[in-house]
C-alpha cells in the first residue's frame, strides 16, 4: 500500500513538509518522541524496503521518518501516528552517518558510518525508483 499523496508535500516520492504547516488529512504529524521541531523544520516519511542486521537477512517494508536530524522507521503510518515507539527503539542520529547512492543498482542507498558515535553497522534500503532513491539519499545528506 502507497503512502497518501499529499500536493503540498512530494517531492520525488517522498512526503516533505513543514513539520506543523501540511493542511493535508493523513499526513504524518511531528512526533515530540522523535524531536522538538519547530516551524521551519521539515519532516521527510514514506516507504522504504529496509535491509535487516545478519548475513542472512533480508529487506522489509518499513516507513521511514527523517526529523530535525534524526532517522526512525515504524511497520505502518498508522504506528508512527498513534505515537508508538520506532521498530527496535531506534532513532539514528544522521549527522554520524553519510547517504550513498549504490552505484550498481538504480534503486539502492546505503547510510555509512561517518563518525566513531554510529557504531559499525551500514543501513541498507531499495526504493521503487532511481528517482525517489535519488530524493531520499539528497534528504539525508541535507537533514
Amino acid at each position: 500500500k502507497a503512502p497518501p499523496t499529499h500536493a503540498c508535500c512530494q517531492r520525488g516520492g517522498i512526503a516533505t513538509t513543514p513539520s506543523s504547516r501540511c493542511p493535508s488529512p493523513g499526513h504524518p504529524p511531528p512526533r515530540s518522541q522523535l524531536a522538538m521541531v519547530d516551524a521551519e523544520d521539515e519532516v521527510t516519511a514514506g516507504w522504504l524496503m529496509k535491509k535487516g542486521e545478519g548475513v542472512l537477512a533480508g529487506y522489509k517494508r518499513r516507513y521511514v521518518v527523517l526529523d530535525n536530524g534524526v532517522m526512525s522507521y515504524y511497520k505502518s503510518i498508522d504506528d508512527y501516528n498513534k505515537g508508538e515507539a520506532p521498530l527496535k527503539g531506534n532513532r539514528v542520529n544522521i549527522k554520524d552517518y553519510n547517504a550513498k547512492a549504490v552505484a550498481s543498482e538504480d534503486t539502492q542507498f546505503q547510510l555509512h558510518p561517518a563518525s566513531s558515535t554510529a557504531g559499525g553497522r551500514v543501513w541498507e534500503f531499495k526504493t521503487s525508483s532511481k528517482q525517489t532513491r535519488d530524493a531520499w539519499v539528497e534528504a539525508f545528506q541535507n537533514e
